[in-house]
C-alpha cells in the first residue's frame, strides 16, 4: 500500500483522492463515486487498435508491412490483444495478416471492408485467407454520403449486411457491423439487422467527429437494448471536435464493451479516440482493467513517431515532453518527491522522465525556506541565507534576459559558485 509523506492525512486525503496501491497514480474520488457514474463501471473494457488501418490514413503516412510489424510487435508487447490490421481489399494488407500469423502473433486480427462494394464477398474471402480472425464490415446509411457509393437503396444496404454477416460467420471468423448512419431510424434498423444476421460486435460509429458525449451515450444504450447480450457493443469516434476521448470514455460509461483507439491520435483529418489518454484514463480515473501496461505506453508512442515520422505535440497528454516537464512555482512539490501534487500518473508510470526548467516564476516565491531555488540548494546540501538567495536570483535573471530559461545544471554550478563566493 502507497504510504504519505509525513505531513499528510491519509484520511483527509483519502476523501479527496485514490491512490493506486503501489503509488503509481492518483484519482480523484468523485470520478468513482456513483452518484457521478451510475454504478454502471465495468471491471474490464476491451482495447481494440486501430493503427495500422485508421491510423496509418494520416496525410503524409506511408509504412511497408516491415514497419506494420514492428508497430504490432510492439502493440502485443504493451498488451494489446485486439488490433485492426488493414482492409480487407488490398492484397499487402492480405500478406500481413499472413506475416503476423506467422511470426505466432495472439492478438485477434480485424480486417476491414465495406459492405456496399460490389465485390465485398471476396474482400471477405481474401482476408480470411489471409489470416483474419473478425471482418469489420461498415455499413454506409446517410443520405450526405450515399454517393461516395453509388447510392445503394436502404433495402439493399440492410440485405448486404445480413448477406455479409452470414458470409464471415460461415468463414468461421467473427463478424462485425459498424452502420455511418444518422437518422435514429436508419440506425435501429441496421442495429436490428446486424443482430438478426448473427454479428459478433456491434458498433456504434462516429465517424465524422461531430458527435457530443450525450449522443454517444444515448447511441450506445439504445445499440445495448436492441442487441441485449447477442453481441458486443463497441465504439469508434473521430476527433475534430476534440472529443474522441471524453467520447469513448462516456461509451464504455454506457455500457461499451470494446473502444476502438489510435496511437497519438493518428488517423484521418485530426484522428481518432487517442490510445495513450483512452488507457490511461480509464485505467487510472475508473479502475478498468485495459489489459494495457501503462509503462510500455510512452516507448510505443514514440515508435509510432518515428516510422509514421508525424512527431508528437510537445503539450500532448501523458507522452508530450512538455508531460513532465516542470518550470516555476510547480518544482517545489516536485523537489520535495511528492509528485501526486501535480501529477496525476507518475511519470516512471508512464515510462517517462521528470524534467526541470528554471524560469522566472521560480524566483521569489516561499522566501528563504520554501522557495523552490531555495529547496533546491537544500538538495544539494546547501542552506542559502537572504542574501546568497538574493544573489542566485541575480545571476538567473541574467541567464533568463539571454535565453528564457536556466537548465538544473546551469542552476546548480550557479548556486556552487555563490556559495564559494
Amino acid at each position: 500500500m502507497f504510504q504519505l509523506p509525513a505531513g499528510y492525512d491519509r484520511d483527509s486525503v483519502s476523501r479527496e483522492a485514490i491512490f493506486d496501491e503501489e503509488g503509481r497514480w492518483v484519482a480523484s474520488t468523485l470520478n468513482r463515486s456513483p452518484l457521478v457514474t451510475g454504478g454502471l463501471l465495468p471491471t474490464r473494457v476491451i482495447i481494440h487498435d486501430d493503427t495500422l488501418r485508421s491510423g496509418a490514413n494520416t496525410p503524409g503516412v506511408y509504412i511497408t508491412n516491415d514497419k506494420r510489424m514492428r508497430i504490432a510487435e510492439k502493440l502485443e508487447e504493451t498488451g494489446v490483444r485486439d488490433i485492426e490490421a488493414g482492409y480487407a481489399g488490398l492484397s499487402d494488407h492480405c500478406e500481413f495478416f499472413r506475416m503476423l500469423k506467422k511470426a505466432g502473433t495472439r492478438m485477434r486480427l480485424g480486417a476491414h471492408t465495406m459492405a456496399m462494394v460490389e465485390n465485398y464477398r471476396k474482400e471477405i474471402y481474401n482476408a480470411v485467407e489471409g489470416g483474419a480472425d473478425v471482418i469489420n464490415i461498415v455499413a454506409q446509411f446517410t443520405e450526405i454520403g450515399k454517393n461516395q457509393f453509388g447510392g445503394l437503396p436502404e433495402s439493399v444496404v440492410v440485405e448486404r449486411i445480413h448477406d455479409s454477416v452470414g458470409y464471415a460467420k460461415g468463414l468461421g471468423v467473427m463478424a462485425s457491423i459498424g452502420t455511418v448512419a444518422d437518422s435514429l431510424e436508419a440506425i435501429q434498423k441496421a442495429l436490428h439487422a446486424a443482430v438478426d444476421a448473427g454479428a459478433d460486435r456491434i458498433y456504434v460509429y462516429d465517424a465524422r467527429g461531430w458527435y457530443t458525449p450525450n449522443t454517444v451515450s444515448f447511441l450506445v444504450r439504445l445499440a445495448k437494448d436492441i442487441v441485449g447480450s447477442r453481441a458486443q457493443v463497441a465504439f469508434h469516434g473521430h476527433d475534430d471536435y476534440g472529443l474522441a476521448t471524453a467520447n469513448s470514455l462516456e461509451a464504455v460509461r454506457a455500457g461499451a464493451d470494446v473502444v476502438d483507439v489510435t496511437v497519438n491520435r493518428s488517423g484521418h483529418r485530426c484522428g481518432n479516440a487517442s490510445f495513450e489518454q483512452v488507457v490511461a484514463a480509464l485505467t487510472t480515473i475508473y479502475g478498468i482493467d485495459t489489459g494495457v501496461e501503462l509503462g510500455k505506453v510512452f516507448d510505443l508512442c514514440k515508435l509510432v513517431e518515428e516510422l509514421f515520422e508525424v512527431g508528437i505535440p510537445p503539450n500532448s497528454p501523458h507522452v508530450g515532453a512538455y508531460m513532465y516537464l516542470y518550470a516555476g512555482a510547480k518544482t517545489n512539490a516536485i523537489l520535495r518527491g511528492d509528485w501526486f501534487v501535480w501529477e496525476n500518473i507518475k511519470a516512471e508510470a508512464m515510462g517517462q522522465k521528470r524534467g526541470l526548467q528554471w524560469t522566472a516564476h521560480a524566483l521569489e516565491r516561499g522566501g528563504t525556506k520554501d522557495a523552490p531555488v531555495a529547496i533546491k540548494a537544500q538538495q544539494m546540501g546547501v542552506n542559502l541565507t537572504e542574501e546568497q538567495l538574493a544573489q542566485v536570483y541575480g545571476e538567473l535573471r541574467k541567464v533568463f534576459a539571454e535565453k528564457k530559461v536556466a537548465t538544473d545544471p546551469e542552476l546548480e554550478a550557479l548556486i556552487s559558485r555563490v556559495v564559494k563566493g
